[in-house]
């Protein structure tokens, strides 16, 4: 089950999700070592994924082999994107922001990796998702996902959503900044003990990354009106 989106869809939209092409695992993988490596955990809660703040830089085993992509994601932490270093000039070149970057590192060597960054996105949405189509999952004992069945499980009462299958993601349209290209939503995403963000980006973004042909990236259209069956 999911949803479609016709060519009228994508032209009209103003604002898109942004989903990169991930290629590697952040370091080290061990018992996701890597958060203990890249975030301060002070506010993780372990149940929900929800807390953790990045204070290091990413660590990684490799640099990135395929550079006819440009803009790369990360499996395990999907609302973090890395841009090479044409790609971080074409973004200052186009005036986007509220954005800057850091150099990762590669893992074993401990060295910075030289023309290559993560695209560090410094605006959050106000909370506007509207849930109307997904499911609401509550960080405490048997909660909506029939999960932390055991008692001795930690919860912190947060909550994030399922990500929506059908009628599209739906946020006020009155809260979006028409100067702002690309930001992050107030309201974290997932399943089990995954949480992230969304990143959204404006239509400019959308058509600069086209016009440069930055990366295979999907936009998938945010709308703004919940979807109503025939």
């Amino acid at each position: 089950v999911g949803t479609e989106y016709e060519k009228k869809d994508i032209d009209k939209a103003e604002w898109f999700l942004l989903d990169t092409v991930r290629y590697q695992y952040p370091q080290p993988e061990d018992d996701f070592g890597y958060l203990q490596a890249t975030f301060n955990l002070d506010d993780y809660c372990k149940s929900c994924g929800i807390g953790k703040i990045q204070n290091a830089p990413y660590r990684l085993k490799t640099e990135p082999k395929n550079r006819k992509n440009q803009i790369w994601g990360i499996h395990w932490d999907f609302d973090v994107a890395f841009v090479s270093q044409n790609a971080k000039n074409i973004l200052a070149q186009e005036n986007i922001k509220n954005i800057h970057f850091t150099n990762p590192v590669l893992h074993k060597e401990d060295a910075a990796i030289k023309d290559f960054y993560q695209l560090h996105i410094d605006k959050v949405l106000e909370k506007s998702f509207d849930s109307y189509n997904t499911k609401t999952i509550t960080c405490k004992l048997n909660n909506e996902e029939k999960g932390n069945v055991e008692k001795e499980t930690d919860c912190c009462g947060r909550i994030k959503y399922h990500h929506p299958m059908v009628g599209g993601y739906c946020f006020d349209k009155s809260l979006f900044d028409s100067e702002c290209d690309i930001i992050e939503t107030n309201e974290y995403f997932g399943s089990g003990a995954s949480a992230n963000r969304l990143q959204i980006v404006s239509k400019r973004f959308k058509q600069i990354v086209e016009k440069y042909k930055l990366s295979k990236i999907d936009f998938t259209p945010i709308v703004h009106e919940r979807y109503k069956r025939e």
